[in-house]
């Protein structure tokens, strides 16, 4: 219905009007009237998300008793959050900035200016610039320094390393992959049989995608990938797996996988990715032959870091190489000796350890914020990190079982909390349409910091996952990530994320999935997401 405004009384008659005017007149009349509505309309939904998504005081004291008990709490302020975040949530896509990268770059852009060419072996040195990170690194993945280095990024380091350790005959040359590999993984290993002339055109008759999941399962138990193992070792050369799946989070048994592998005499390596700087490693004790990783999630290093690989020293130890048994590589002069690097000799000998996969120079800027990135690694040691990190997302799982089971005033929902689930709010209904499940294992020995969550397809497909994330980051100031099959993933970083974090975040997801059950919201994010 129409308002009644109030009239003006004007000494100069009005013009007479004319069907046309009339009708604009009427037409733009409507058309604020329904633009006002609608903006109230949009204050008041956004007044109840902000009322749906507050914590309970109860569940916000628990969060903070939780913090107030980190002992690495401390190390939040040394990292720059986005503007406008109350929870940065997606480390595991891309990891904050810590502040003291701005410094180090300084230094190295002064040192260019003031040193130029001499830079390369006075001021930082630059000539052995990347063996500053090597202690840091050669920590975090278990291994001896000889066997780590910063270098390129994963998907070139994969192809170096597959260049050496494929080695296919005519009776035994297939590739075994986890099936629902990350796709540049994929890539890499077809490629490499299809150059090899095996497999195909595209290599994909040489990869076997192995799937030794059953039947219900989300996630892949270890003893089903050692019978596969078993099973087919007369036909794998190679096996190329990724220590976190970046789709559920599940973390694999390196130690038994890699043991198997080799029972078998199948060279094995690793994607680490979603695993270093997240779960303890110990390459060098579980006999990995090679992995390869990025520096952009969880070591923070920034957008496009340096990656970085490892190499066992069996393949590369200073003896090895003596003796001309390391394995054969696509040869750069960065990867010689340093003492003979200059000597531009015609013959390229490989230097001792995971240097000898260098191909070029490294770039020192990229260099200077992964040691920047480190420091936090360095202080706090992996052991306590692994500690928080269980703790975080065992909380969360927590305060997930709450909003998919229910308040329960006997605590049956998994929760410990008095008059609420967790500490949230719960404000929806049984029966919610955006319901999700947790695909992430249970157990704490199975996981990292990542926990994925899929969404059941709304109407005409529509990705849940991706919507909710959209408006948990507009709405609400919480980043997480999506990918697509309809999964949304976060991982409460310990370096820098808390229990209140955490909270947050639940309680912004319970109000997001709230408003996505709003029949009319929900038909206006499916037109905003297509």
């Amino acid at each position: 219905k129409m308002p009644a405004f109030p009239t003006t009384t004007s000494s100069t008659a009005a013009p007479a009007s004319t069907p046309l005017s009339s009708a604009r007149g009427a037409f733009a009349s409507t058309v604020g009237v329904a633009g006002a509505s609608w903006l109230v309309l949009r204050a008041l939904k956004r007044r109840r998300d902000r009322q749906r998504m507050r914590p309970s005081p109860l569940g916000l004291e628990e969060a903070r008793a939780l913090d107030a008990a980190d002992s690495l709490r401390h190390l939040r302020a040394d990292f720059s959050f986005p503007e406008g975040c109350a929870a940065y949530l997606c480390g595991n896509s891309l990891g904050l900035m810590p502040k003291a990268v701005t410094n180090l770059i300084g230094e190295e852009l002064q040192h260019w200016g003031r040193l130029g060419k001499r830079g390369h072996f006075s001021g930082s040195e630059w000539l052995t610039y990347h063996k500053r990170v090597r202690a840091s690194l050669a920590a975090l993945v278990g291994a001896r320094e000889l066997e780590v280095v910063a270098m390129n990024a994963l998907s070139v380091n994969l192809h170096l390393l597959l260049a050496s350790f494929y080695r296919p005959t005519a009776g035994r040359f297939k590739i075994a992959i986890e099936r629902g590999a990350f796709v540049s993984d994929r890539y890499a290993v077809c490629s490499h049989a299809a150059v090899r002339g095996y497999g195909g055109r595209d290599g994909t008759g040489a990869v076997i995608d192995l799937c030794a999941r059953r039947r219900g399962e989300e996630t892949v138990r270890t003893e089903d990938l050692v019978r596969w193992l078993d099973e087919h070792a007369d036909e794998v050369t190679l096996v190329l797996f990724s220590g976190q799946h970046y789709y559920t989070g599940q973390i694999f048994d390196i130690e038994a996988i890699s043991a198997a592998a080799h029972k078998h005499g199948i060279l094995i390596g690793w994607d680490l990715a979603h695993a270093i700087g997240n779960v303890p490693l110990r390459l060098h004790d579980w006999g990995v032959d090679f992995a390869a990783w990025c520096s952009y999630k969880y070591l923070n290093a920034g957008p496009g870091a340096i990656g970085g690989a490892f190499v066992h020293e069996r393949h590369c130890s200073a003896e090895v190489v003596a003796a001309g048994d390391a394995p054969p590589r696509l040869a750069g002069w960065w990867g010689t000796d340093e003492g003979a690097r200059f000597s531009m000799a015609a013959d390229f000998v490989p230097g001792a350890g995971a240097d000898g996969w260098q191909v070029s120079n490294p770039p020192i800027l990229q260099l200077a914020a992964l040691r920047a990135a480190l420091r936090g690694f360095d202080e706090a040691g992996m052991a306590r990190l692994r500690a928080k990190s269980v703790s975080l997302t065992a909380y969360a799982l927590r305060l997930l079982d709450a909003l998919t089971t229910g308040p329960s005033s006997t605590g049956e929902s998994g929760s410990t909390c008095t008059g609420s689930s967790g500490g949230v709010r719960l404000s929806r209904e049984r029966g919610r349409k955006a319901s999700f499940t947790v695909i992430t294992p249970r157990d704490a020995r199975a996981r990292g910091s990542q926990v994925s969550l899929r969404f059941e397809p709304g109407p005409g497909g529509l990705d849940r996952a991706a919507v909710a994330k959209r408006l948990l980051s507009e709405r609400h100031g919480v980043e997480v990530d999506a990918m697509g099959g309809h999964v949304l993933r976060f991982a409460p970083v310990p370096l820098y994320c808390s229990h209140v974090d955490v909270l947050t975040f639940v309680t912004a997801l319970d109000a997001t999935l709230a408003s996505m059950d709003d029949d009319h919201d929900f038909g206006r994010c499916q037109v905003l997401t297509t």
